[in-house]
């Protein structure tokens, strides 16, 4: 029992890879990089990159569009800027890996919709948010290394500080992970897939994950 009860706030918790970013916002916000963290010429770019990707989704709310309009902007913005396939592959382990390639681009497609699904459900309205770049860190070397892209964010006077996990790709730089809390969002979510899939099995949970997830969203140059 104490384990549900870990995995289902583990699970609430999730909605902060993405959702949280667009809780009580408004059209008008504040977005800076800190000058005095010392981020260097090296850094900048990653920097910038998690400060646009943040504009993106904040910017939404100032076009006025309908639910489906606003869905298919987020399923953009998520190709943009979301490493999809590797999300796609962590989240369903074994499942991706023994799929041929075109089941392996269907599941790819639902996950997209399921991200960008969630920053749609997560959009409240009000209020004014302010995001700051507030340090940048390399970790690692050459092909593996991953840049740490530290943001704060002040909603309605509330404050979150989240570390973006950054890799850059053969398709270009990527958001690969989320950490609010010392809690990663992408596992929190594999572990989502994996308590429904014990419950239900394989089958059953691609069943109902291309039945609410396989629908007609879909970016226009999918990465």
């Amino acid at each position: 029992m104490k384990n549900m009860k870990k995995i289902s706030k583990a699970i609430l918790l999730s909605a902060v890879f993405f959702g949280f970013l667009a809780d009580n916002i408004e059209a008008k916000f504040i977005s800076t990089i800190d000058k005095s963290s010392k981020i260097t010429m090296e850094e900048y770019p990653y920097a910038e990159f998690v400060k646009n990707f943040s504009e993106e989704i904040i910017s939404v709310q100032e076009e006025h569009l309908t639910h489906e309009q606003a869905q298919q902007r987020f399923v953009d913005i998520t190709n943009q800027y979301i490493a999809v396939e590797n999300i796609s592959r962590f989240l369903m382990g074994t499942i991706y890996r023994k799929k041929n390639p075109e089941e392996r681009t269907k599941i790819r497609k639902c996950v997209l919709n399921l991200l960008a699904t969630r920053l749609v459900s997560e959009l409240p309205h009000g209020k004014s948010t302010k995001i700051e770049i507030t340090d940048v860190k390399k970790i690692g070397t050459g092909k593996l290394a991953r840049w740490n892209v530290y943001v704060k964010y002040t909603i309605d006077n509330k404050k979150y500080e989240v570390i973006f996990h950054v890799y850059d790709t053969k398709s270009g730089r990527k958001i690969f992970d989320a950490v609010k809390d010392n809690v990663s969002m992408k596992k929190i979510q594999r572990a989502d897939i994996d308590g429904k899939m014990r419950n239900v099995g394989e089958n059953k949970f691609l069943k109902d994950f291309y039945k609410k997830y396989d629908v007609k969203y879909y970016p226009k140059n999918p990465v």
